[in-house]
């Protein structure tokens, strides 16, 4: 089982555009345009998760959705209170444990991406993995979902992700 770790796009700022609270915050033109260059990168490279959970802020929202109108099959798409800022991320991966699916993904934030993907590879707190707005890491299990199992399989900032979108773009 393939989990894809994203973190959502570029944001707008509290304030700009009449936004009042970090919930509303919903992606930048710029962060639009990146997430979807980002979505063409993931089918380039054979992402196709059956499954989409994603943190039910609208900039997560919003980037849930680019992707799942970029990839080859339409993912089913979920908000999880699981994935909020600040959430318990045993209890996500206990949900997740329960996934039958080959791939899921998670569009989360930041820092609790860095703190889920520590969990899934050691156990522990220990593992420091950054998430660039739009970035992208794959972990591999051998069955299910469980803590300290996992196996990095990539890691991908965005300018990398759009290095690999640039041909498919050119088509």
């Amino acid at each position: 089982m393939d989990l894809f770790l994203v973190r959502h796009g570029i944001a707008l700022d509290i304030g700009v555009n009449g936004i009042n609270t970090d919930y509303d915050r919903t992606l930048s033109p710029k962060g639009r345009t990146k997430t979807k260059e980002v979505s063409v990168a993931l089918s380039t490279i054979e992402c196709c998760p059956k499954k989409i959970l994603t943190s039910p802020l609208c900039r997560a929202v919003e980037t849930a959705v680019i992707i799942a109108e970029n990839l080859s099959d339409t993912p089913v798409m979920e908000e999880s209170d699981h994935l909020a800022c600040g959430s318990d991320m045993n209890l996500l991966i206990r949900w997740l444990g329960k996934q039958s699916e080959d791939q899921i993904m998670i569009v989360g934030h930041m820092p609790d991406l860095s703190i889920l993907s520590s969990l899934l590879l050691s156990s522990t707190h220990n593992v420091r993995i950054a998430f660039k707005k739009a970035g992208v890491c794959c972990i591999s299990f051998q069955h299910r979902i469980k803590p300290g199992e996992g196996v990095l399989k990539f890691h991908l900032e965005p300018k990398q992700l759009l290095l690999i979108a640039a041909p498919a773009n050119q088509k």
